[in-house]
């Protein structure tokens, strides 16, 4: 039962995910800023990657892409976002996490590292934000990050 589960909601999924409107662009100016970027969930890695892949961001992350299962332990636990650190070659003080979790955003606390929640109008921010700088649009991140345009 629990496997038809799972297949149902990654071919819902699959079908109906889509990339935050904005996202794109971030990537492009990290990436032309040369800044390393990853991904750290606590998703299904199936499902993390193929939700990458569905949205056209797999590219840009490449291997960069990390979740629970291979630090054995998720996120409110540091290790996730330690283990990123660690496989870009940056220490946890000069990593950034854009978190749209309370569970993340304490994990991020929890490492030692700089945060900032994704809170789109209409959605709920978390109660606890752990330090993090809320902010609304994803147009708005390069800015937060002290990115020029690109």
């Amino acid at each position: 039962m629990e496997q038809g589960l799972h297949e149902q909601s990654n071919a819902l999924l699959e079908k109906e995910v889509q990339p935050v409107n904005g996202i794109q662009q971030v990537i492009k100016q990290l990436a032309s800023a040369g800044i390393p970027i990853c991904v750290g969930s606590n998703g299904h890695p199936f499902t993390v990657r193929m939700s990458l892949e569905r949205t056209g961001l797999l590219p840009w992350f490449g291997d960069n892409v990390f979740t629970a299962s291979d630090v054995g332990i998720p996120k409110p636990a540091p290790d996730l976002f330690l283990h990123g650190a660690k496989m870009a070659g940056i220490s946890p003080e000069h990593c950034v996490v854009i978190e749209d979790s309370a569970t993340g955003l304490k994990a991020a606390a929890n490492a030692g590292m700089r945060s900032f929640v994704y809170s789109p109008e209409n959605s709920p921010t978390p109660a606890n934000l752990f330090g993090a700088h809320p902010f609304q649009s994803m147009t708005a991140l390069p800015e937060l990050l002290g990115l020029v345009p690109a």
